[in-house]
């Protein structure tokens, strides 16, 4: 967990100890907004094609789901955690670790902000 583990497995750039994407049946799997869903275990990063799907400054752990316009995230790592993930659109609503949180929309990187502090 702690040492490099940059790989590149079909294009896919990454850190992640084990990383799963979710398509829909028969999406175009080269492009990366056609995700669905997203999970990667110990990985600050994911890259296909020189587009950002996530990026952490420290490891995280996620899931994340796309439910129409919306995206639910379950994230956990350190206790301060500034990370992007890319979303086609802007997101209607962002359920971040089962709250409501008012989404923050790069559009030219299409990559919605997370920040996620643990309370003491």
């Amino acid at each position: 967990m702690h040492r490099n583990s940059n790989n590149i497995i079909n294009g896919w750039e990454t850190d992640a100890y084990i990383y799963a994407i979710t398509f829909p049946e028969k999406a175009d799997r080269e492009n990366p907004d056609n995700i669905t869903g997203l999970f990667i275990s110990n990985g600050s990063y994911l890259r296909k094609n020189d587009k950002i799907i996530l990026h952490s400054l420290s490891k995280v752990f996620i899931y994340a789901a796309k439910e129409g316009k919306n995206i639910k995230v379950n994230l956990q790592g350190q206790p301060l955690i500034h990370a992007s993930l890319r979303m086609a659109e802007k997101p209607q609503q962002v359920i971040l670790n089962n709250q409501k949180i008012q989404p923050v929309y790069n559009s030219e990187k299409k990559l919605v902000l997370l920040d996620l502090e643990e309370k003491q």
